[in-house]
């Protein structure tokens, strides 16, 4: 009984073996197979590493770019460990080929190819492109301020060309409507954003001034009057108390410089 359980375990551990033997011929021929494909049915343009500029060594990551309507697009082939490494040093994420950038599933697919645990590109693209987002989101915040800032400008000065009354009383009803507006949209520029919010003004002051000297802007041609006048002294007097402050200013300090 001992010899026969001996026996049966030698043949046991010969399975074993050859199984595990014939497992990783499997592999290794289904790379060469897979690899034999993709040069012969989807034509592969490189015969080297385009960061090594060596001969392609697996793994190996294929990427098929973006071809004609209608039309398969090349493919191009990458030494899998190699591509890894040079987006991680480099930060860039782009094909080495064609400059367009690589998706979030083009790297999650490469990193389960290559087996880099300690490189981690997916949660890098991810943080890039939340910053790009934040990015592009206060770039339409300050778009949007500047822009409700020069149209309460153009209010204002339409407004002005209706009035018929003095120039105190036609200031005393303006103030508390488009240009408090105008002030406040200024205010929340210059605190998100010094330069844009001095940039923003130093816009209104050449507005103003090119209404008061009846000089066309645009398809909109204002008529001077001395209400318009006294609205281009305010604006300028507002825009230098920025300037000088480089931040908000307030309601007090407005009422001494009118």
């Amino acid at each position: 009984m001992v010899a026969l359980t001996r026996s049966r375990k030698r043949r046991v551990t010969a399975g074993k073996k050859i199984f595990q033997f014939y497992n990783r011929r499997k592999k290794a021929m289904a790379g060469k197979t897979l690899f034999r494909f993709f040069r012969g049915v989807h034509r592969i343009v490189n015969d080297n590493d385009p960061i090594t500029m060596e001969k392609l060594e697996r793994p190996v990551f294929f990427r098929v770019a973006a071809g004609k309507p209608g039309r398969r697009g090349p493919v191009y082939g990458f030494s899998a460990k190699a591509l890894v490494h040079y987006f991680d040093s480099a930060g860039d994420f782009r094909c080495p080929f064609t400059r367009d950038a690589f998706s979030i599933p083009e790297i999650r697919r490469l990193e389960r190819i290559a087996r880099i645990p300690e490189i981690d590109l997916t949660s890098t693209l991810e943080a890039r492109r939340q910053q790009r987002e934040r990015r592009q989101q206060r770039e339409s915040v300050l778009s949007f301020l500047e822009s409700d800032a020069l149209s309460n400008i153009e209010l204002v000065l339409d407004e002005l060309q209706q009035f018929d009354l003095s120039v105190r009383h036609c200031l005393r009803r303006i103030i508390s409507g488009y240009t408090f507006e105008f002030i406040r949209s200024l205010n929340t520029l210059v605190t998100l954003d010094v330069e844009r919010g001095l940039q923003c003004g130093e816009t209104a002051c050449r507005r103003v001034d090119a209404a008061v000297r009846d000089e066309a802007d645009g398809r909109v041609v204002y008529r001077s009057n001395p209400p318009c006048t006294a609205f281009a002294v305010l604006i300028q007097n507002v825009v230098e108390l920025v300037r000088e402050k480089r931040g908000p200013i307030s309601g007090s300090t407005l009422d001494f410089r009118m």
